[in-house]
């Protein structure tokens, strides 16, 4: 860290000279001060430059996170009132980890994982019980392994003995929706920190152009 803010002292003490600031008449100690300010103030717009390249970097992270949104796969199963899968396609099959011979006039409940198995329970019950769509999210596995994460969309069939489900697997979209929040807190707190050194410009610019009415010259400085 001492490094970097030796490095930045130097390059603003570089950036001042190419810079060739009016020099002013006065005391030493006032001279210095004036050259302390327009040093920092140097300094404050090389860090501001690299917050804007890093909000931009965010920002950039942030677009790519996103287009993460437009894949997911999906799966069709049927169920009868009492949980048993009477057909399901490939991804469904996939979605739950076997053969769709396997898995065949076996009962869902035992796919989905223990954390979710009340809130299956409920909307079942709730599908059975109505016409309408119902919606939720379910997570699939068991005790030992990572949970998947699904888009749970279920209805029953018009004589109410089946049930048509779709899930959508959003374990991706999940861990996305993580990492968007991550990115736009960092992104807050860049925000929050470019204004911080905004204000601080303003007060450093404010003292000079004090500074400077002092001596008796014209203000540098627009506020």
């Amino acid at each position: 860290m001492a490094k970097k803010s030796n490095s930045l002292r130097l390059n603003a003490e570089e950036e001042l000279k190419k810079r060739k600031p009016e020099q002013f008449a006065g005391e030493g100690d006032t001279m210095r001060l004036i050259h302390e300010l327009q040093v920092h103030q140097i300094e404050l717009e090389m860090q501001n430059e690299e917050l804007v390249l890093a909000r931009e970097k965010a920002i950039k992270d942030l677009e790519k996170y996103i287009n993460l949104y437009d894949f997911v796969p999906s799966g069709l199963l049927t169920i009868s009132r009492d949980g048993i899968i009477v057909d399901l396609n490939y991804l469904a099959a996939k979605l739950l980890g076997n053969e769709r011979r396997y898995l065949k006039n076996t009962s869902l409940e035992l796919y989905i994982h223990p954390v979710g198995l009340m809130h299956y329970n409920q909307l079942m019950n709730a599908v059975f019980k109505s016409t309408s769509r119902k919606s939720g999210e379910l997570f699939l596995g068991n005790k030992t392994s990572a949970p998947t994460c699904v888009l749970f969309d279920a209805i029953s069939t018009e004589n109410n003995d089946f049930c048509l489900i779709s899930m959508t697997d959003i374990t991706e979209r999940k861990r996305v929706d993580d990492e968007l929040r991550r990115k736009m807190n960092d992104l807050k707190e860049i925000n929050d920190f470019f204004l911080n050194r905004e204000l601080v410009l303003m007060d450093m610019k404010t003292e000079i152009n004090e500074l400077l009415t002092k001596l008796g010259c014209e203000e540098q400085y627009l506020i």
